[in-house]
């Protein structure tokens, strides 16, 4: 009695599953129903639980860890349900607004499941579940990722080919190439801010290499307009001093020149800007 009343006393755990209850039928090699309003504490000495004082103690020590990691499992699962972007204006679309707090819980929840993965067996029962949102923080991160990339650079070139006539003219391929993803972009944005819901966004068949697609495209864009760039600075070399943003703005105003003055002090030292006066009469 000494050895079985401690034993009855672990086996009132409230971790105890209708699983572990099975497997202590296997440990006794004895056929009962623990849910039956009958057992009784008879029955519990007829398991003759003294014999196997070990398997028990580790049966009911694998259900409180159990628990645990399926705790943290279903507060992952809380967490993600309920995850969604949020969205800021920019240029007449949508744009993510800082997804700086979901991007550090995505990193913490996926190594909360690394963490998980590594317990052996108390982790057995809900190795697939573990592994599933493993995969889906994993892709979530991906997509995120690339998504971010293709929306800062947007950013960065979307008035240069959307709004600059001498770069609609100068790189005309670019310029349709670029009209495309911007098309595109834009439907994704429209598209996602109805359904902001982070997970399903992002487990989107295909999302991944669209945005894949998108970044390529933007990369050709913004290479073959830094080689633009590159020969109008090779032949001024003063235009080094600038940055591109500010290049382009001369470059896009080359028949306004008081717009262009505003830059002479950043090309010439002593010289902060220029007035223009109307030609003398006669």
């Amino acid at each position: 009695m000494a050895t079985v009343l401690p034993l009855i006393s672990s086996l009132h755990s409230e971790f105890m599953e209708k699983r572990h209850w099975q497997q202590l039928q296997e440990i006794c090699k004895k056929n009962f129903d623990s849910y039956n309003p009958q057992f009784n504490f008879k029955d519990i000495l007829d398991l003759e639980l003294f014999k196997y004082e070990n398997q028990v103690n580790e049966l009911v020590d694998v259900a409180q860890k159990e628990a645990k990691i399926e705790k943290k499992i279903k507060a992952i699962e809380n967490i993600w349900v309920k995850q969604v972007f949020e969205f800021e204006e920019y240029q007449n679309t949508k744009n993510f607004a800082g997804l700086d707090t979901m991007l550090e819980l995505l990193d913490a929840n996926s190594m909360d499941l690394m963490g998980m993965k590594s317990q052996g067996k108390y982790v057995e029962f809900f190795i697939d579940t573990v592994e599933d949102w493993r995969k889906n923080l994993g892709k979530v991160d991906q997509v995120v990722n690339e998504w971010l990339k293709v929306q800062k650079n947007w950013r960065l070139l979307v008035n240069i080919f959307m709004k600059s006539e001498d770069i609609k003219q100068q790189l005309a391929e670019e310029t349709k190439i670029f009209e495309t993803v911007d098309r595109e972009f834009r439907e994704l944005m429209q598209e996602t801010s109805l359904n902001p819901a982070i997970v399903e966004a992002c487990m989107s068949e295909e999302r991944y290499d669209v945005l894949h697609t998108m970044n390529t495209s933007i990369k050709r864009c913004e290479k073959s307009l830094n080689e633009y760039l590159e020969q109008k600075k090779k032949s001024f070399p003063r235009f080094y001093f600038l940055s591109n943003q500010s290049l382009l703005t001369i470059l896009s105003n080359g028949t306004n020149p008081p717009k262009v003055c505003e830059f002479i002090g950043d090309c010439f030292d002593g010289l902060k800007t220029l007035i223009f006066k109307p030609p003398l009469p006669g």
